[in-house]
């Protein structure tokens, strides 16, 4: 049998002549709040066709003009405005061994039957695979050190909107070393929140505004996020009518400038960072990107194996429309 956590409990009259009721509902008290996630799924994440690969084309130049009078020619030169980049599919995989003996006893239970195991445990895998995607060992938060090379994790948001290292690598295989892929940052960090917070937020906001291109979400941990709460309201007059019995002081929807803030715990400490949600979407594999494969009998032992597959990646096709602000766990 499946190893279980033990119950201890003292038999008395009323307990050995009463059975006890149970809700057949599974409560999940694992999974954590992993808003980012949520966000980019809800954000029209976009679903390609098998390939290896999804590519992409941006301007990397403006061509140079000039002026000329009546009598003047007017110089051309051979431009080469365009460059290709591209994001790879990564593979994320979440694995069990359910023992047969289990699954029998819990399949022919009938009316004894709480949970039903299987539907259960595969239940389990998707909530470990969201948590896997929201997290920053594999997932979304990953810091990866080449994001073309590292099949086995995300392209994760630190990679593409970099704290450090802005002009250094490549990401989507476009260099770094261009000024053009690199994302917005602040002249100097968040000394006191208190004190310039705000003051970083919005000149961090400012670099990434391109044309009519401007963040519209912002996301940071919990300490970056309670810090801007306190320095946002401390000044901030609310005339909330008092209804009935009650008087709510809450701000239900934060906003910066327009923009959505919320908090990640999965979030680098000290940094805060703003998104264009039309430059930063989740690629998925098309009809199957989160799939279970068939049971797999393993040699030697009864039970089977299931394995659920994630196949995905971040894709963003316009770094310098993101920025990070440094330092926003200073209060």
């Amino acid at each position: 049998m499946a190893n279980e956590t033990a119950i201890s409990r003292t038999y008395n009259l009323l307990s050995s002549t009463t059975a006890p009721s149970q809700t057949k509902k599974v409560w999940d008290v694992i999974s954590t709040n992993v808003p980012t996630i949520h966000h980019l799924f809800d954000e029209s994440p976009f679903e390609i066709p098998a390939g290896d690969q999804a590519r992409f084309t941006v301007f990397k130049e403006l061509i140079t003009g000039t002026g000329a009078g009546p009598t003047q020619s007017v110089p051309a030169t051979y431009i080469q405005p365009l460059t290709v980049g591209e994001y790879a599919f990564k593979f994320l995989y979440i694995a069990a061994y359910l023992p047969k003996q289990d699954l029998i006893l819990n399949y022919s239970a009938g009316e004894n039957k709480l949970v039903d195991y299987l539907a259960a445990s595969m239940e389990a895998m998707v909530n470990s695979m969201w948590m896997l995607l929201a997290g920053s060992v594999r997932g979304i938060w990953t810091a990866n050190s080449n994001d073309e090379t590292e099949a086995t994790k995300i392209t994760g948001i630190p990679s593409i909107v970099k704290s450090i290292g802005n002009a250094t690598g490549t990401t989507g295989r476009i260099s770094r070393t261009n000024a053009f892929w690199q994302n917005a940052t602040t002249t100097t960090n968040i000394t006191s929140f208190a004190t310039n917070g705000l003051a970083r937020y919005r000149e961090a906001l400012m670099n990434a505004k391109r044309g009519t291109r401007f963040p519209d979400w912002g996301v940071t941990n919990t300490t970056g996020f309670l810090n801007y709460l306190a320095t946002y309201t401390a000044t901030m007059q609310l005339n909330n009518p008092i209804q009935g019995d009650r008087f709510d002081v809450g701000v239900p929807d934060v906003r910066l400038h327009g923009l959505t803030m919320f908090s990640d715990a999965n979030a680098p400490a000290n940094e805060t960072r703003f998104i264009w949600s039309d430059a930063l979407k989740l690629m998925l594999l098309q009809g199957g990107y989160m799939a279970f494969s068939p049971p797999m009998e393993r040699s030697g032992f009864d039970d089977i194996e299931i394995r659920l597959r994630f196949t995905g990646n971040l894709f963003c096709p316009d770094v310098a429309s993101h920025a990070v602000v440094v330092g926003s766990d200073n209060a």
